[in-house]
């Protein structure tokens, strides 16, 4: 009975395999992804789960809709304005302007932070863990953006950069998309630079919002000038105020309701 019993749950699972690979081959075709894509995330199917293979394929095919238009107007060469300009600012009373390193990490096909200052083209470097994806997709309409985004995962941003690597790092809607948000902190943390800061803003509580779909598994918001990270149990909250060094400068804050903005700046 036991081997019945396992047999039948091996095949269940097998049938249940294959009518989601097929799915999923027709809803590439309904997209038109060009045949290396679809290679590429079927064979992401095999090591990976469900739920971040469907926020891939759903990432992969909003970018799909949006870039045969072309690249957006705010990620051409665009100014630093907001925000932006603000931090930058800041950081050119220490910094040399046309020295200050950028890393915008979770970018998208491009970054949109603006790549120039008046005639100064600012030096960022925009990594996403779907880069390759970006790459091809950049190929196949034939597109040219001021900035070339490079593969990097967010926990893992210290394999390819060495510490203290960057002045300014920025995170913009993509932390929450990371498998392990954690990690990732302490990982753009590391590689700021003495006098440099981390900056971060995200929807706030977006999976909640989201319904736990696809790549959107944590939440993200402030309370008191503290900003928490948390799942699926909200009593599980990870203070992330906790793990940025004591002497570091830091504030979170919520901007017009529906988003949080969270940054920590590095004495010299």
């Amino acid at each position: 009975m036991p081997f019945f019993s396992n047999f039948q749950n091996w095949s269940f699972t097998r049938f249940t395999r294959k009518a989601i690979r097929l799915l999923l081959h027709d809803l590439f075709r309904e997209i038109e992804l060009t045949r290396l894509t679809n290679e590429m995330i079927l064979a992401e199917m095999k090591k990976d789960s469900f739920v971040r293979i469907s926020g891939l394929v759903n990432e992969v095919a909003f970018w799909d809709r949006h870039l045969h238009k072309g690249i957006p107007a705010r990620a051409e060469k665009t100014q630093l304005t907001g925000r932006y300009l603000e931090y930058f600012q800041e950081l050119a009373k220490h910094f040399p302007a046309d020295q200050l390193s950028i890393l915008d990490v979770g970018a998208g096909p491009f970054t949109n932070m603006g790549t120039y200052l008046g005639d100064l083209q600012l030096h960022i470097t925009a990594v996403d863990s779907l880069a390759h994806y970006y790459d091809n997709l950049i190929e196949k309409y034939v597109l040219d953006p001021p900035v070339k985004t490079i593969f990097a995962e967010a926990e893992k941003l210290s394999a390819i950069f060495t510490p203290e690597s960057f002045v300014w790092i920025n995170a913009n809607n993509s932390i929450d998309h990371t498998r392990q948000p954690i990690d990732a902190i302490r990982e753009m943390i590391a590689l700021v630079k003495p006098g440099g800061m981390v900056t971060m803003r995200h929807a706030k509580n977006e999976a909640l919002n989201e319904s736990y779909s696809g790549f959107h598994q944590w939440n993200l918001f402030q309370e008191n000038g503290i900003f928490y990270v948390w799942g699926r149990k909200r009593c599980e909250a990870v203070n992330v105020n906790e793990i940025v060094p004591s002497d570091w400068d830091i504030r979170a804050y919520d901007e017009k309701q529906y988003y949080v903005v969270f940054e920590a700046r590095r004495p010299l």
